[in-house]
């Protein structure tokens, strides 16, 4: 549930500086999910298959999941990081520059 708060706050604020730039707010909010779906499905499976030394079926990834309940919070912090890496490229493109809008954003 978390998750989604934090994701539709991310996806939300990328929209707000996408219409602050002259960017189109919707292509944006679409990369700010497709970054988090993408960076949490590819680096996580990345980083289990790294840790993970069990059996490789659904049930034994379960179980692993189960029991280590941090490697599951990495899994997530791995996704965010995807849509904090859009917000970042968003950030550094070029639109317009006026320093007050942007301290206003929050």
């Amino acid at each position: 549930m978390l998750l989604l708060i934090i994701l539709g706050w991310l996806i939300y604020y990328n929209i707000r500086l996408a219409k602050k730039k002259g960017k189109n707010p919707i292509s944006w909010g679409i990369f700010t999910f497709l970054g988090f779906f993408l960076s949490y499905a590819i680096l996580g499976s990345i980083y289990v298959a790294i840790i993970y030394k069990g059996p490789i079926t659904r049930e034994g990834l379960e179980a692993y999941l189960m029991k280590e309940p941090l490697v599951a919070t990495m899994l997530l912090a791995i996704g965010i990081g995807g849509a904090l890496l859009v917000r970042f490229i968003l950030e550094k493109s070029k639109g317009t520059q006026n320093k007050q809008q942007d301290q206003n954003l929050f």
